[in-house]
């Protein structure tokens, strides 16, 4: 079976379809910190682990932009 290797440009597509899929988490996880932040009576313990969330999909799309940017060097 022959190997087939991607092109940076694949690559790059692979990337950018994770990052839009990383940037509707991140979208979903703020509207539901809206949504909390409505109540009447928000629960900070639900607020600050939705920020947590965000945080931890932050660092997942600066990964992947750095990740992407070498590939546009190379």
């Amino acid at each position: 079976m022959a190997e087939y290797e991607l092109t940076n440009e694949e690559k790059n597509n692979i990337i950018i379809t994770h990052l839009r899929t990383l940037a509707f988490q991140k979208y979903n996880l703020e509207v539901s910190i809206l949504e909390e932040q409505a109540l009447e009576e928000p629960n900070q313990e639900t607020i600050n682990a939705l920020n947590a969330q965000v945080q931890v999909v932050q660092s997942k799309i600066s990964r992947l932009e750095t990740e992407s940017d070498s590939l546009s060097v190379s």
